[in-house]
């Protein structure tokens, strides 16, 4: 075969092949880039299943945190009370809170208490799930008048925030007697509490703050009693306790506690502009608590446009 011949067969070969591959091209192209996008999309899937499991660890992971904090805190106080040997002390009642100077006076010292809660007329909530009027407030039509002021942290009745009276302790079915050691009542009430029998822990603490009223254990006594309250659905009663357990020690280690889960239990009544001042009173008394907790409560007031 000639040469020219060789070399024409050659350019024709060359061009049906590219003929033939020329149309299989874009298809491929097109594709690939379909299974890319699948691909793509199947990771951005994982991606946002694997975001929303971390934040629900993270928050399983507050949780888990707080409860502990709070557990930390009742076992520091409990070891306090050993050391200055009042456990298993019978029913009588402290005279006085350790914080207050010997005054000879009649008139004794109480420095650095927070100041009272301002009162507000509060809007009576309009649903009709939104459950019975809180204690404390009197029904004057259009709205609820709360009390008029917080007290000190004195022994004797407890002080008031708006929308919550009585902070006294409330009788949940208990018997006439009282028990014969608080500490004892007060370890079996925590027991019943863990173990989630929360009507039985509203029992035992109530036995608790009859036992030592104003001192002892009644303090911590009223801070679980509120947080079994919440676990059974009655926010406004929790308030009460919570308002107890801050007003006994409003400068003990718990007291930042109390005070975010009172603002926290009159959410959950539906009385934002009492928790509303709870969580201002937090931020602005309590500037050394938990940043963490610190930020939930301007987050909440940001929430609830406080």
């Amino acid at each position: 075969m000639p040469a020219s011949q060789r070399r024409w067969s050659v350019f024709a070969a060359a061009a049906l092949a590219v003929a033939v591959l020329a149309p299989s091209g874009p298809g491929r192209a097109q594709s690939y880039e379909a299974q890319l996008e699948v691909r793509v999309s199947t990771l951005e899937q994982q991606i946002s299943q694997l975001t929303g499991q971390i934040e629900q660890l993270q928050y399983q992971n507050q949780q888990l945190a707080d409860q502990l904090k709070r557990a930390q805190a009742d076992i520091e106080f409990r070891l306090n009370e050993l050391e200055g040997g009042g456990g298993g002390a019978k029913a009588a009642p402290a005279p006085a809170p350790a914080r207050k100077a010997p005054s000879q006076g009649s008139a004794p010292a109480a420095p650095r208490t927070p100041q009272p809660f301002t009162p507000t007329p509060l809007v009576p909530p309009k649903r009709s799930d939104a459950g019975p009027v809180p204690q404390g407030y009197e029904d004057q039509g259009d709205s609820l008048t709360a009390p008029q002021e917080m007290g000190a942290a004195e022994p004797g009745p407890a002080p008031q925030v708006p929308g919550f009276a009585s902070t006294e302790p409330q009788s949940y079915g208990l018997g006439g007697a009282a028990p014969v050691d608080a500490t004892a009542a007060y370890n079996q009430a925590q027991g019943l509490y863990n173990r989630g029998d929360y009507n039985g822990a509203i029992a035992g603490f109530n036995q608790v703050i009859a036992a030592s009223p104003g001192g002892g254990l009644a303090g911590n006594a009223q801070y679980w009693l509120g947080e079994s309250l919440l676990a059974v659905g009655r926010p406004g009663e929790a308030a009460n306790a919570f308002n107890a357990a801050w007003s006994m020690d409003p400068r003990g280690p718990r007291a930042p506690d109390a005070l975010m889960r009172l603002a926290q239990s009159l959410v959950a009544a539906r009385q934002d502009r009492p928790a509303c001042d709870a969580f201002a009173r937090l931020v602005a008394d309590y500037p050394d608590a938990p940043a963490q907790m610190l930020r939930r409560a301007k987050d909440q007031q940001l929430l609830m446009r406080c």
